[in-house]
């Protein structure tokens, strides 16, 4: 429905996904573990079916986590979780994207945007 209002407004609707903190882990170990754990077998379905949505209904879908995972593995770096945090569970890795990960993922973005806003203006 917000697809078909924003196109009646000749514009174009664009959904970007955001990664989760296990999803961009840069350590393998840990996201097979998590993934074990649940009995899964690709971290990005549900990002996935999101692409498959816009493809089917001729929307982008901007999906951030699995090239964010590449810059986290390549980098050795996390993209979540802050060092000062004081709840246990949002240690190292896990929690909000930190300064990295907001960096990583706006210039993921301004990428896309970039790269299609050529389309736009034919």
């Amino acid at each position: 429905m917000i697809n078909s209002e924003v196109k009646n407004k000749q514009k174009e609707f664009i959904v970007i996904t955001l990664s989760n903190s296990r999803q961009v882990h840069p350590d393998k170990k840990y996201r097979d573990e998590f993934m074990e754990s649940l009995k899964i077998d690709d971290l990005f379905y549900p990002d996935k079916r999101i692409a498959n949505l816009g493809e089917k209904n001729n929307f982008l879908v901007f999906n951030l986590a699995e090239p964010m995972q590449k810059y986290a593995k390549k980098n050795n770096i996390f993209l979540h979780g802050f060092e000062n945090s004081i709840e246990e569970w949002k240690g190292k890795g896990e929690g909000h994207w930190n300064s990295d990960g907001h960096f990583v993922a706006s210039e993921i973005v301004f990428n896309k945007i970039c790269s299609f806003s050529q389309v736009f203006n034919k």
